[in-house]
């Protein structure tokens, strides 16, 4: 074996078992030779790590890894520069085009995003679909978490020009600081018809009723107060050595139901906690399932593990997930 190219052509050859991702890798590589005439520093030095991944397969067919490795390679290596490592987007033809090197955290999470029309084609080793705001916005939002650099043709570098100067407009209705009062940004008729003036006070139960009604609460309302953090958040962690203070608070918004949910059967200090909700005068329902759920008063859930969800059951207000940081004692 003479060179790395003729090692990369035996790797994809089927004597040595790739895994999906590195087998990708490998054949994005050999296009990129093949187009380009160029491989990069990175490149270079992830197909060495490979070459010791796969060492015992390779002595198994008779080859040594540091003599692979001392191979040179008969492409031009070019350094690993933004140009060459960073993502390119292109329109044409009213089709987006997006070219990346190989990435797995984004082949993953691209993946998983929602209504992403953009197929892979494996050919000309891009992503391709037909253009409209929404393929355009999944590049635009998705490539940078990935790439430090992220090229686009002359087209869409002037729509973006365009689009950039609205970027610090407010365009969902949210809720503001101005002169120690409530302010409400891109309010519509309907909204507006239903706020008050006594509504734009910074109190607790305003920002938890702007909450209810959609409206997004700036956070510099809020800042270190927990108590207003409390009020403005759909979801809000606390720790069982606060639980007291988050239960009044509850209290205070008006909360008549308490449901237990996700964790709270086996917790060693769900009587405690029963026992304090029911001290503030409201009523403890559950474990129990979301088809049970109290469909009169405010209702608030209260569970042990994390949650990602956002859009929460209607008669939901709130949800309060609680930590336990007490250390475990050992007899």
């Amino acid at each position: 074996m003479k060179n790395k190219e003729q090692l990369l052509y035996f790797f994809l050859g089927g004597k040595i078992s790739l895994s999906q991702y590195d087998y990708k890798f490998m054949a994005n590589l050999q296009t990129m030779i093949q187009n380009n005439a160029r491989v990069t520093s990175n490149q270079a030095t992830l197909f060495d790590k490979l070459i010791s991944k796969y060492s015992k397969q390779l002595i198994k067919n008779g080859f040594v890894k540091e003599d692979l490795k001392l191979l040179p390679w008969k492409t031009m290596v070019v350094e690993s520069t933004p140009e060459y490592t960073g993502a390119v987007v292109r329109l044409v033809s009213n089709e987006i085009t997006i070219r990346v090197p190989f990435n797995k955290s984004f082949i993953n999470q691209f993946r998983q995003v929602e209504n992403n029309n953009y197929v892979w084609d494996g050919i000309e080793k891009l992503y391709r679909t037909e253009f409209n705001t929404l393929s355009f916005k999944i590049a635009h939002s998705i490539l940078p978490k990935h790439f430090q650099y992220v090229k686009y043709c002359d087209t869409l570098r002037n729509i973006l020009d365009q689009l950039y100067e609205y970027k610090n407009l407010v365009w969902n209705p949210t809720v503001v600081k101005y002169n120690g009062k409530l302010l409400l940004a891109a309010c519509n008729e309907v909204l507006g018809s239903l706020i008050t003036n006594d509504d734009l006070e910074i109190t607790p139960s305003n920002l938890f009723k702007l909450k209810r009604m959609g409206i997004t609460i700036s956070d510099d309302i809020y800042n270190n107060n927990e108590k207003l953090k409390f009020s403005s958040t759909d979801i809000y962690e606390t720790d069982i050595e606060d639980i007291e203070t988050t239960i009044s608070w509850m209290r205070n918004l008006n909360c008549e139901n308490v449901i237990l949910g996700r964790g709270m059967r086996s917790a060693s200090w769900k009587e405690e906690l029963t026992n304090l909700i029911e001290k503030y005068g409201m009523k403890v329902h559950g474990p129990m399932g979301y088809g049970q759920i109290p469909l009169s008063g405010t209702t608030m859930l209260i569970q042990h593990f994390s949650t990602n969800d956002k859009h929460m059951l209607n008669p939901i207000s709130k949800t309060i997930v609680i930590k336990d940081s007490r250390p475990i004692e050992v007899l």
